[in-house]
């Protein structure tokens, strides 16, 4: 499988990325030198963690025929103090 991106920079801290004809702008808030025009790259990981995940639950059930009326997934993370802001611990909560 292959995953075609490219970030074409903006201004400021801000990027337009074309991930395999889907468009996005990622940027930083104002105390990163951004004008929140998007979410930030790092905060894309963990949409990217939540629909990953999801999508795993949602086909396992599916092969286990399981019902269930609604599904959603919170992930709350933690990052570290000082550079690199590396996250430290996160926690995925699956709500049925």
């Amino acid at each position: 499988m292959s995953y075609d991106t490219r970030a074409t920079y903006k201004e400021g801290m801000a990027f337009d990325i074309d991930l395999n004809g889907h468009a996005l702008r990622v940027d930083a808030g104002a105390d990163h030198g951004g004008r929140n025009y998007g979410p930030s790259p790092k905060s894309m990981m963990l949409a990217g963690l939540s629909g990953c995940t999801g999508m795993d639950v949602v086909a396992i059930l599916g092969k286990m025929q399981m019902p269930y009326d609604s599904f959603s997934i919170e992930i709350s993370a933690e990052s570290a103090d000082s550079h690199p802001h590396v996250y430290t611990r996160i926690h995925i909560r699956y709500l049925f």
